[in-house]
C-alpha cells in the first residue's frame, strides 16, 4: 500500500519528468527554428540579389523595421528598391557598409545607413540576425484648402485650411510621388513633386518638407460700359448663384480652352437683360457687351425713327412740343435751328425718308456720366434744302449719311432719347469699318416734304 509521502514524491517525478519533455520538445523546436532562418551571409546576398532584381516581394520579405509603427509591404519596398537604383553611389555604399559588417562581426544599428545587420532576440529568446531599415518622415503643405494629397497616386489627407501641414510616417526610404489634387466644379488642377530619401539619415522624428502650393487662379467677368456695379453670372447657361460686382468680380479657376461660355446678366431701369453669350477662353473676361434684346433693339429703332419724323418737323414750326425722343440739350438746339433760318429770311424744306440701321452697334456703351448709352449708327437719308426766302424754291437735294446717334435713357420718362449726333469722322472714333456689316433697313412709306411755316 502507497503511503501519503509516496504519492507526493510520485507527483514530483511526474511533474520533474513532464518538465524534462517539455524542454527537450522546446530544444527541439528551437533547433528546428534557427535551422530555418538566414544566416547574415544569406541576407545580405539575398537583398543585394532583390536590390538587382527589383523584387519588391522578396525585399518586403527579409526586411524588418526600426519601429513597430513602420510598415514593410510591397509598396514601400518597391519604392525603396526605387531609390537605391536611382542612386548607384548610395547602393554601392550600403553594400559596402553591410558587407563590413559581415566581416567584422559588427552588427550594430548605425544611423548613418538605411539598413543595418543586427542581432535580434526572437522565438525563445533565440538570436538570430536581421535587416532592418530605418524610418523616414515628410511634411506635407499647400496654400489650398480642400487639395487632396496624393502619395504614388493614393490618396492619404485633404487640406482642411489654406495654410494645411501634416507629418506622414513613418515609411520607407524612397522615391515617392507626391501630388497636391484640386478639384472645381468646372475644372480641377495638379501639382507634382518627386521626392527621394534623404541623402543623409534624419534624426527620429524630423521631416523632409514637401511644398504642394499651388498656383490657383481665378476667372474674372464683368461689364464695366453697361453701367451697372453687379451682375449675376452664367455658366454654360447656368446660374452660378455668383455676383460678380465692380469691386469684385473674381470666379473659381475655369479651363481656357473654348470649352465654357459666360454670361452675365443685369437688372436695368427698362427690364432684366443678358449679356453676349463668351466662350472662355483667357482668364480675365472684363469686357462683356450687352447687346440690345429683340425688344430693347425695337424701342431704340423706333425713338430713332420718331426722333428723325419729328426734327424737320420742329425745325420748320420752331416748336419744342413737336420734338419726340429728344433731351432737353438736343430740342433746344433743334429749335435754334429754325429760328437762325426764320432771322436769316431763309426757308427750309425737308423730307425724311429712312434708316438703315448697322445691329453690331446696337451695345450698351455706359460711362459715369451717362449710364446708360448706345451709341448707334445709321445710314440716314433725307432730302433737305435751305435758301433764301425770295428765291425761287430748289429742288430738295439727296442725303445718304453715315451718322452715330448718343442715344440714353431717361429714367425719369422711362424713355430713350437721343443726345447728340456724329458724321462718319465720329463714326470711326468708336468703330471699326463697317461697310462689310448687313444693315436692317427702314423706309418711310410715303414720306411727305415739311416746310417752314414762318
Amino acid at each position: 500500500m502507497i503511503g501519503e509521502n509516496d504519492e507526493k514524491k510520485l507527483d514530483i517525478m511526474i511533474l520533474v519528468a513532464g518538465l524534462v519533455v517539455v524542454f527537450l520538445l522546446l530544444a527541439l523546436i528551437g533547433y528546428l527554428y534557427t535551422r530555418t532562418l538566414l544566416t547574415g551571409e544569406e541576407l545580405v546576398a539575398q537583398f543585394e540579389e532583390a536590390l538587382d532584381d527589383h523584387d519588391a516581394e522578396k525585399m518586403a520579405d527579409i526586411l524588418d523595421a526600426t519601429e513597430k509603427e513602420l510598415e514593410i509591404d510591397e509598396q514601400g519596398a518597391d519604392a525603396f528598391i526605387t531609390y537605391m537604383n536611382q542612386t548607384s553611389s548610395q547602393k554601392k555604399e550600403l553594400m559596402k557598409h553591410l558587407k563590413k559588417q559581415l566581416k567584422e562581426d559588427d552588427l550594430e544599428n548605425s544611423k548613418d545607413y538605411f539598413v543595418n545587420l543586427v542581432d535580434r532576440r526572437s522565438f525563445l529568446l533565440f538570436q538570430k540576425q536581421v535587416l532592418i531599415i530605418q524610418p523616414v518622415y515628410y511634411r506635407v503643405s499647400t496654400n489650398v484648402e480642400d487639395a487632396v494629397i496624393k502619395m504614388n497616386d493614393e490618396a492619404i489627407t485633404t487640406a482642411d485650411s489654406n495654410d494645411f501641414k501634416k507629418e506622414i510616417g513613418p515609411v520607407m526610404p524612397g522615391v515617392y510621388l507626391f501630388e497636391a489634387e484640386l478639384e472645381l466644379e468646372y475644372s480641377s488642377d495638379t501639382i507634382q513633386t518627386e521626392r527621394y530619401a534623404p541623402q543623409n539619415l534624419l534624426e527620429p522624428k524630423d521631416t523632409e518638407e514637401v511644398d504642394l502650393s499651388m498656383i490657383v487662379s481665378h476667372s474674372s467677368f464683368f461689364s464695366p460700359n453697361s453701367g451697372l456695379n453687379e451682375f449675376r453670372l452664367f455658366i454654360n447657361g447656368e446660374d452660378t448663384g455668383e455676383v460678380m460686382t465692380k469691386g469684385n468680380h473674381d470666379f473659381e479657376q475655369l479651363p481656357t480652352n473654348g470649352t465654357i461660355t459666360a454670361q452675365l446678366e443685369g437688372d436695368f431701369p427698362w427690364g432684366t437683360m443678358k449679356s453676349e453669350e463668351v466662350k472662355v477662353t483667357t482668364a480675365f473676361n472684363e469686357k462683356i457687351q450687352f447687346q440690345a434684346d429683340e425688344d430693347l433693339e425695337k424701342q431704340l429703332k423706333k425713338a430713332l425713327i420718331q426722333y428723325n419724323k419729328s426734327k424737320g418737323e420742329t425745325v420748320a414750326s420752331i416748336d419744342a412740343d413737336k420734338m419726340k425722343n429728344s433731351t432737353e440739350g438736343m430740342t433746344t438746339s433743334i429749335v435754334d435751328i429754325g429760328r437762325e433760318l426764320k432771322d436769316n429770311n431763309q426757308d427750309y424744306k425737308a423730307k425724311f425718308k429712312g434708316l438703315d440701321f448697322y445691329p453690331s452697334t446696337f451695345v450698351l456703351d455706359s460711362n459715369p456720366d451717362e449710364k446708360f448709352r448706345f451709341m448707334i449708327v445709321t445710314d440716314l437719308y433725307v432730302d433737305e434744302i435751305v435758301y433764301d426766302e425770295n428765291e425761287k424754291a430748289p429742288d430738295l437735294k439727296n442725303y445718304n449719311l453715315l451718322t452715330i446717334y448718343k442715344v440714353i435713357y431717361d429714367e425719369k420718362d422711362e424713355e430713350w432719347k437721343v443726345d447728340g449726333i456724329g458724321d462718319e469722322e465720329q463714326v470711326k472714333k468708336y468703330y471699326d469699318d463697317l461697310h462689310d456689316e448687313e444693315v436692317e433697313k427702314y423706309r418711310v412709306e410715303s414720306p411727305k416734304i415739311i416746310t417752314n411755316e414762318w
